[in-house]
Parts: structure tokens; C-alpha cells; sequence
């Protein structure tokens, strides 16, 4: 007999994914729907940096190919908005008016990315790299072997670094608190490790305050902080 459940999962993320795939696995008859607000599959964002050094496209940054969510009957609901849950019903409501019932419902949206309160105002001119889109950005903009000037930098920050100064950019990181985040390192291991990324060509600034970013003047650099 056929099961009758239908689980469906908010988020696209890995926590998302790996809650998909555990559910097929215990229940191969259910419908499993995973909503995200995201236009593309699930796909790994710290392969990004990838985008300095390889041509490819958004395929090749995939987790599971295409024919994984055809073959384990998992429904990707992209571009798609919930608005309202609706728990005694067992509904949800999407932006476009759509409502889809579930027996089981699983919220794995994670984390968004972080701007600190200081740097707000600032947010038009500075250019995140925790997206697809996003990256494509920055490679496009550019220019060959400019100048990046990185804030915070967290591991998928630092990872990018590296790939910019082995193809020949320049790279200035202005340390935060968040530098190194997820990882927590103690003061001797910050050291160590910042010590790291200047042997490998990152001018690194510690110990200041972000007072003003200002639009650089045509023919200049685009931004002066």
C-alpha cells in the first residue's frame, strides 16, 4: 500500500537536502515537496571561487545532478515564497497564492548573511559573494588582477582570497570578530592563522573601525574606504 504522507521541507539548504534524502529513504513511497525562495538547485556555495579560475556554468556547482530529485520523486519548489502556515490545518501559503497541504512539515531555511548594524548604510556599495548570482557579480566587475578589499572575512571569504591572489589579484582583508567564522579560534590561533594568510599574500589590517565607504571616481577605483 502506498503511503499518504506528504512531507514538505522549507529550505534548500543542507540541512534541507539531507532531511530529503533520509525521508526517501524511510518512507519510498511519500511525496517529499522542498520549498525554497532560491531560482536554482541545491548547490555548494563554497565551490564558488571556482568561478575566478574555471568556466563553468551553475550545473557544475550542483550537490546532486538533476536526475537525483527525478529519480528519488523530490519536488523543488524554486522562486516560490511562503507568506503563512497555517498549523491546525496543516497548510501553507505561498506568495502567488498557492496553498499546499502536508502531513509533515519540516522548517530548514538556516541562516541569511550578515551585515553588521555599522556597515548598513554602506550596503549599496559593497558586493556579497554568498550566491550564485552574487558571484558571477564580482567576477564580472572585476577587473583582471584589481584590487579586492574583503570585510570580516569568513571561511568561504577567506577560500575566495585565496583563489584571487593565486590568479593574481590583490587582496586587503579588514578583519572583524567574524573573521574565521563558523570556526571560534582563540586569540594564539588567530594570530597563527592571520600570520598564514599574509605568507600567502594577503595584506591583512587588524584593530580598525569601518568609518566611511564612498563611490570612487570614474576612471579611479570603484570604492574608497
Amino acid at each position: 500500500m502506498g503511503s499518504n504522507q506528504h512531507y514538505v521541507i522549507i529550505g534548500n539548504g543542507v540541512a534541507g537536502n539531507e532531511a530529503a534524502y533520509f525521508l526517501r529513504q524511510r518512507d519510498p513511497e511519500s511525496r517529499i515537496t522542498i520549498i525554497t525562495a532560491g531560482r536554482l538547485l541545491f548547490y555548494s556555495r563554497y565551490e564558488l571561487p571556482r568561478l575566478f579560475h574555471e568556466s563553468c556554468d551553475w550545473r557544475d556547482f550542483l550537490v546532486n545532478p538533476v536526475e537525483y530529485y527525478v529519480n528519488n520523486r523530490i519536488n523543488v519548489r524554486r522562486n516560490s515564497f511562503v507568506t503563512h502556515v497555517d498549523a491546525q490545518r496543516r497548510t501553507l501559503s505561498l506568495a502567488h497564492k498557492e496553498d499546499i497541504t502536508y502531513s509533515q512539515l519540516l522548517v530548514a531555511s538556516g541562516g541569511a548573511s550578515y551585515l553588521p548594524a555599522e556597515l548598513d548604510e554602506f550596503a549599496p556599495l559593497l558586493n556579497g559573494f554568498n550566491l550564485y548570482s552574487a558571484a558571477c557579480k564580482v567576477r564580472d566587475i572585476l577587473p583582471k588582477q584589481g584590487k579586492v578589499v574583503m570585510l570580516g572575512g569568513d571561511v568561504l571569504g577567506l577560500d575566495l582570497a585565496r583563489n584571487l591572489i593565486r590568479e593574481g589579484y590583490q587582496v586587503i582583508l579588514v578583519t572583524s570578530e567574524h573573521t574565521f567564522w563558523p570556526h571560534r579560534v582563540d586569540s594564539a590561533e588567530r594570530t597563527l592563522f592571520l600570520g598564514t594568510l599574509r605568507e600567502m599574500g594577503v595584506e591583512v589590517i587588524e584593530d580598525v573601525r569601518i568609518e566611511q565607504i564612498e563611490q570612487g571616481a570614474p576612471g579611479m577605483s570603484a570604492r574608497h574606504i
